[in-house]
């Protein structure tokens, strides 16, 4: 998935069950990461710009707004402590000095 600095980007998590989830944030392969959420709820370092969406009975997306280029890296969505689903997205953030350049490279 690719976006552009300053957009907001939704990365979808399909859930089973009505059960908290967690977000992990990777910036490298072989990274332990970050939990972005955990147990359903947005970490305090990232509550500014991260927000977990619960759109639908079996859906918690997370939501990052005004991105930014250390954002980029692999998102994971983990269900129900590790024992379910799991989905997983490469958020790419190109950050070119023309907003024009950036917004062609994106659509």
């Amino acid at each position: 998935m690719a976006a552009c600095v300053g957009e907001t980007v939704t990365l979808p998590c399909h859930t089973t069950k009505r059960m908290g989830v967690d977000w992990r944030y990777r910036t490298t392969l072989d990274s332990d990461g970050s939990y972005v959420v955990a147990s359903g709820y947005v970490q305090d370092s990232f509550r500014q710009r991260f927000a977990l969406n619960r759109s639908g009975h079996d859906q918690q997306d997370l939501v990052i707004s005004r991105l930014r280029i250390s954002d980029e890296g692999l998102y994971i969505c983990i269900e129900d402590a590790g024992l379910g689903p799991r989905h997983e997205y490469r958020l790419v953030v190109h950050g070119l000095a023309s907003n024009v350049v950036c917004l062609f490279v994106c659509v």
